[in-house]
């Protein structure tokens, strides 16, 4: 038994870094140092490796609120 996909307003990729106003880049490098979770701040359109990701806006910018700017190294 799955659990039940969040409520909430779900984007493709482009459309996601359009209205979060990151990279598609940041987005994925971001989803693989682990700050997203499969069910929670995304769904895949299949289970495929090749699948599209529709990524629940309101859950990742919960995620984003809290993120830090880098430390400076001067």
């Amino acid at each position: 038994m799955t659990a039940p996909i969040p409520s909430g307003e779900y984007l493709t990729t482009k459309e996601a870094t359009i209205a979060l106003g990151i990279s598609r880049a940041t987005l994925y490098r971001r989803k693989n140092e682990g700050f997203f979770q499969r069910g929670i701040h995304f769904v895949t359109t299949g289970p495929s490796a090749t699948s599209n990701f529709l990524w629940n806006i309101p859950e990742v910018r919960k995620v984003q609120g809290s993120w830090s700017a880098p430390e400076s190294n001067q």
